[in-house]
């Protein structure tokens, strides 16, 4: 074992210790990806994702970890715990004494879930919007979708639940939230963390001190729901389901339509090419903009005077010094490598 691999293993195991299980996962996921291949690794990242939730995940962690190792009595202990739990209550209701009653009053769940439900995830300043505008478009093409109809047909959960409920199944639904294994299809759109902070930066912009620079906003803790680095590693977990999709936010630039057929085909959508482009023509940067200025848009009071700001990639290129590089890295670095904006720390 190289010495870096010993210290970062050291590393998750006081994380776990605080609990602190994603930062926790995060070095683990670290320590396999720098080439350390040892399979007790499997016991602390099923520690942490237990704790956070995700018990199936933790119980294949554990499966795979007693293959090699059959000998574990740790991992075969907490295997038959998390066997015997009745429902998706996880690791924590024994440990941290986090109730199903908890999770049941979550604002990220709908009164009711059905099995055809699909959610659309993000972090905040993903292309949810956008991405909103395109399904919209191609469920209901006679109709002109702007900033106050899309959430007529795509609504978010937690703000339009009253819509959500009267929503002709199959329902399309909006959410910010990190993992929760009661969504039972999800589109996952994820974008480079460091172009989402800078857009976020812009959008919270009439919410932060007067003076407060980007430097300041991308250091603070206070970012809703979570940092950007934490949700999409809660996420991620899931990637390989065949209810999971994962859309990038660059290839939604690059190539609309491409994505779109894959969303389509996902979704089981038989629009046709031709609808398709309609709604991809509709649903353009340039097209939206406009709306937002004619039509106006839903909570413009609580949010930025212009909320189709520019909708580009490597935009952060301009706001990210040596400081701001330093920050992000300490904290989401890892994750924007596994996503593969970068090949390793140095940029």
């Amino acid at each position: 074992m190289q010495p870096d691999t010993n210290l970062i293993i050291k590393q998750a195991v006081f994380q776990l210790n605080k609990k602190n299980n994603t930062e926790a996962l995060r070095l683990l996921n670290k320590a396999v990806s720098d080439g350390s291949d040892i399979p007790g690794l499997n016991y602390g990242k099923a520690i942490a994702v237990a704790r956070m939730g995700l018990v199936n995940e933790a119980i294949d962690l554990l499966q795979e970890l007693l293959g090699r190792m059959p000998e574990h009595t740790k991992a075969h202990k907490l295997l038959d715990e998390l066997r015997s739990l009745p429902s998706y209550d996880s690791f924590n209701k024994y440990h941290s004494r986090i109730s199903i009653k908890r999770q049941e009053s979550s604002p990220w769940l709908p009164n009711t879930i059905y099995p055809d439900d699909v959610f659309i995830v993000s972090y905040p300043k993903s292309g949810n919007t956008w991405l909103r505008f395109l399904l919209a478009n191609i469920l209901k093409q006679q109709e002109e979708i702007n900033f106050h109809t899309v959430h007529n047909y795509v609504p978010e959960v937690g703000k339009q639940d009253e819509i959500i409920d009267n929503l002709e199944r199959p329902r399309i639904i909006k959410s910010h939230s990190l993992y929760i294994r009661e969504y039972p299809k999800v589109i996952y759109l994820i974008r480079d963390g460091r172009d989402v902070y800078v857009s976020y930066y812009f959008h919270r912009l009439k919410q932060l001190p007067v003076d407060c620079t980007f430097g300041e906003f991308l250091k603070s803790q206070d970012h809703y729901p979570c940092a950007w680095g934490e949700h999409v590693s809660s996420w991620l977990i899931r990637r390989s389901s065949s209810n999971f999709l994962i859309v990038r936010y660059e290839d939604l630039i690059d190539d609309c339509l491409k994505q779109l057929k894959r969303i389509a085909n996902f979704l089981s959508l038989k629009q046709s090419e031709e609808q398709l482009k309609l709604a991809t023509k509709k649903s353009s940067f340039d097209n939206m903009r406009r709306l937002e200025f004619e039509k106006g848009r839903l909570y413009k009071d609580h949010g930025p005077k212009i909320f189709m700001r520019k909708g580009k990639t490597g935009d952060w290129k301009n706001f990210f010094g040596k400081n701001e590089k330093t920050i992000f890295k300490s904290r989401e670095g890892q994750p924007l490598i596994t996503l593969g904006y970068e090949f390793n720390g140095r940029w």
